[in-house]
């Protein structure tokens, strides 16, 4: 066995005590990823002790149960600070991105990643390719490679991954992409499938969802919405992926707060200009961020000693996006008047 797999098998063997590391706040790819990994482990070094690892919160209904209808064996970070790992493989991320609780790199390093390459690529291993729809993608060939199997905890994973990653396979979506979904989707638990993606919602959500609504602005085909105090970081993305569904509607920005940091998405029905660098562009000097050509997200750490620090930039920011897409000075609408909300 030679090349990137025979690589990959050697410096995965050498180790016995593994960590595989999400970003923070962790999705339906990162979930399906790492229990790719998981499966990988298991053949080819069956005595090391793995562990699946996150930092922040689930905070969708749906990934929460997708995380246990599928049991998805994550561990908490902070429970994994004092043990010592001889092997870190990040999965959706990379080191430095700002999105991971990895301060300082670790002995060995491993990463697979979908996401535009940063600039450190010191890794003992990597696989990254922006043109992947998804980081799950990446992880097929070397289960296929290694003649390991998809169960159908694991197909499931990949097939929901893979819907929310390209929106139902409309973005982001290749050939490969549509072999590996139906071979995968043949497999999977459409049971599980349909009790996850129709996840039931607290009532905080359609309060919250309500109160974003109520402060979104209009700018021709751009929205820009104001979660404010959101649930859980991963609202303001889905409010996001809601907004773009208008008609008329090319571009959205979401902003809001959680526990201290506030944190930005941006959607694109575009094509011309990529999400990920107008994220970079909005965040440059004050925060971390970055995406693909549709989708993005970033954030910023709020100064607790400056109450009104998280107005104050939201605002700014808000001014910037608009500037960034030539919609500088002009005047937005309500998106949603309460007074014709109103049922008749």
């Amino acid at each position: 066995m030679t090349g990137p797999y025979a690589h990959f098998a050697e410096l995965l063997g050498s180790a016995r005590n593994i960590l595989v590391l999400t970003h923070d706040n962790p999705d339906p790819d990162t979930f399906a990823a790492g229990m790719a990994i998981l499966r990988l482990a298991a053949v080819i070094v069956p005595r090391a002790r793995v562990t699946l690892g996150y930092d922040g919160i689930i905070g969708r209904v749906e990934n929460q149960a997708m995380v246990t209808l599928l049991r998805v064996p994550l561990v908490p970070y902070r429970e994994l600070r004092r043990r010592r790992f001889d092997l870190t493989i990040l999965v959706d991320t990379q080191f430095g991105s700002g999105n991971n609780p990895l301060r300082e790199r670790p002995s060995k390093l491993m990463v697979f990643d979908h996401h535009p390459p940063r600039r450190f690529r010191e890794y003992d291993f990597s696989h990254l390719d922006e043109a992947a729809a998804a980081t799950a993608l990446l992880l097929v060939p070397y289960l296929d490679h290694f003649g390991i199997p998809l169960d159908r905890s694991l197909a499931t994973a990949l097939v929901y991954a893979l819907r929310t990653e390209t929106l139902d396979l409309q973005r982001d979506c290749n050939r490969m992409t549509e072999e590996v979904y139906v071979r995968c989707f043949r497999l999977a638990s459409k049971k599980m499938l349909g009790r996850i993606e129709h996840a039931r919602h607290p009532p905080v959500y359609f309060q919250t969802l309500r109160y974003a609504l109520g402060h979104t602005s209009r700018f021709s085909t751009v929205l820009v919405t104001r979660c404010d105090e959101a649930p859980n970081p991963e609202f303001i993305p889905e409010v996001c992926e809601l907004l773009l569904r208008c008609e008329g509607v090319r571009w959205v920005l979401a902003v809001g707060r959680y526990q201290g940091t506030l944190y930005l998405s941006i959607r694109t029905t575009s094509t011309r200009r990529s999400a990920g660098r107008v994220m970079k562009a909005l965040v440059h000097g004050v925060g971390s961020g970055g995406g693909h050509v549709q989708t993005a997200g970033g954030k910023i750490v709020l100064d607790p000693a400056i109450p009104e620090h998280y107005s104050t930039i939201r605002d700014q920011l808000c001014q910037r996006f608009l500037g960034l897409l030539g919609k500088s000075g002009e005047r937005g609408v309500a998106f949603v008047d309460e007074a014709e909300s109103k049922p008749a």
